[in-house]
């Protein structure tokens, strides 16, 4: 995506994994990214270059492609916005994720990541999506645990209280 051009971030499970004390110890499935809509039909021929087909579904935030090697979820918005005002709320305070995120080393080389905060909104938003939909699983406890380990109750309260509180998760957020 970089050498065509395309700004992407990686999210939620590689994103989450780099929170834990050692990456391989966070169990993968699907690569999930965002882009710019705006890029969208770049990033599904860069795909394609790399022999990867859809699926044909748009999905209600992504669209799914796969190869022999594995399936990624091309996202143009992360999942678990809510209708409505909150979901307008949520939008303004995800606004900038493409902008914020952080280059990261792995042993596939550099990738972008979501900031702290941006991680933060996004795996919550994904706890209740499927909390209301497929059912809430131990890997989306443990990535929230571990997330929630690496920064500390103080920092955790400063960064997301305000947010949280005003798109109407704050008690969901402490109780999971």
């Amino acid at each position: 995506m970089k050498n065509a051009g395309v700004r992407c971030t990686i999210l939620k499970g590689y994103a989450s994994a780099l929170y834990y004390p050692d990456p391989l110890m966070r169990s993968m499935g699907d690569v999930d990214f965002i882009v710019d809509t705006d890029d969208f039909e770049k990033a599904a021929g860069v795909l394609a270059e790399n022999n990867y087909k859809t699926t044909g579904k748009t999905h209600d935030v992504h669209d799914v492609y796969f190869n022999d090697v594995g399936r990624c979820e091309m996202h143009f918005q992360p999942s678990g916005i809510p209708d409505g005002k909150a979901g307008v709320k949520v939008r303004k305070y995800l606004s900038g994720l493409l902008d914020d995120s952080v280059a990261v080393k792995t042993e596939l080389g550099e990738i972008a990541v979501p900031s702290v905060y941006h991680h933060g909104l996004i795996i919550l938003l994904h706890m209740c999506h499927h909390l209301t939909g497929d059912g809430l699983g131990l890997r989306h406890l443990c990535d929230w645990a571990v997330f929630l380990n690496s920064i500390g109750e103080a920092e955790f309260l400063e960064m997301f209280e305000k947010t949280f509180k005003d798109i109407g998760l704050w008690q969901f957020a402490k109780i999971m």
